[in-house]
């Protein structure tokens, strides 16, 4: 939050707690995005199975660090439009790989939203000219000393 410097560009809630806790997430508004960790490896926290505190009918979108929990617990698919993790967690694989799963919440909202002053560089540009950028899913570089699974 702070280094991304959100605060100065939209509305930021934060939710915290202390170690080993969960922050109350029933206070998350349906209208905004939720940006949230699925599991704590070190502090074994997890949300709960469902993820009930996401509203079926929200009008955000759900952003999930699930590094460690894709394979390793149910996923509630429905629930999440931005999910990223990599498989050298739970499937013990090589570093420096990562996955990225987009809902078509998620790619509605990247066709449909440029963000003023930010930009970005050329890995995380999934969307060209309004449309998602189809290259990524044919195998097109974005960079090349690291890999990215779309």
């Amino acid at each position: 939050v702070s280094h991304l410097k959100l605060r100065d560009i939209v509305e930021v809630t934060e939710h915290t707690a202390d170690y080993g806790e969960l922050p109350d997430l029933t206070k998350t508004n349906p209208a905004n995005d939720i940006c949230f960790t699925f599991n704590g490896t070190t502090s074994g926290v997890r949300v709960r199975d469902g993820c009930d505190f996401i509203a079926d009918d929200r009008t955000g979108l759900t952003l999930c660090d699930a590094t460690s929990a894709c394979f390793a617990m149910d996923m509630p698919w429905d629930k999440l439009d931005v999910t990223t993790y990599s498989w050298q967690k739970v499937l013990g694989g090589e570093g420096a790989h990562g996955v990225l799963i987009l809902s078509p919440r998620a790619v509605e909202r990247l066709e449909s939203y440029t963000p003023e002053n930010r930009p970005l560089p050329k890995i995380f540009r999934l969307a060209k000219k309004g449309k998602l950028e189809a290259g990524i899913f044919k195998g097109a570089t974005i960079n090349t000393p690291s890999m990215l699974a779309v």
